[in-house]
């Protein structure tokens, strides 16, 4: 399991997801979390806390947001030596194979469909605490 101290980045477009996941988070222990409301605004935050010496542990991103979606978000974050290296979760409703394969071809590491559940949380966290 990541350390409960690991900076986390929630992306989604909609409030309540973001508060949903945040509520999730905290119930497992996370205190240390950041929401952004499209991959555009995720992007600048990831770029600034790097400057800052202060990276994210992890980002769980949606697919479908407007200005920047998640794929592209993945594909952005891989192609950038700064950014290259945190661990990405695509939480979405975009469920067909053919999408999931997409996802993890892009960069990301694991796949959440939603409605998203605690114990779903728990088990890619602790995935990603052994990496």
């Amino acid at each position: 399991m990541l350390p409960s101290e690991s900076k986390i980045l929630i992306v989604d477009d909609f409030e309540t997801v973001l508060i949903m996941l945040k509520n999730a988070l905290e119930g497992l222990g996370y205190t240390n979390i950041d929401r952004a409301p499209n991959g555009k605004v995720a992007l600048e935050m990831l770029r600034k806390a790097n400057e800052e010496k202060a990276p994210y542990s992890v980002i769980l991103t949606d697919w479908n947001m407007p200005i920047l979606s998640g794929l592209d978000l993945i594909k952005i974050c891989q192609g950038d030596a700064n950014l290259k290296n945190i661990p990405i979760i695509m939480i979405t409703a975009e469920a067909e194979q053919k999408q999931v394969m997409e996802a993890m071809e892009a960069g990301a590491i694991g796949y959440i469909t939603k409605p998203v559940s605690s114990e779903e949380l728990r088990t890619k966290l602790q995935e990603i605490g052994k990496i």
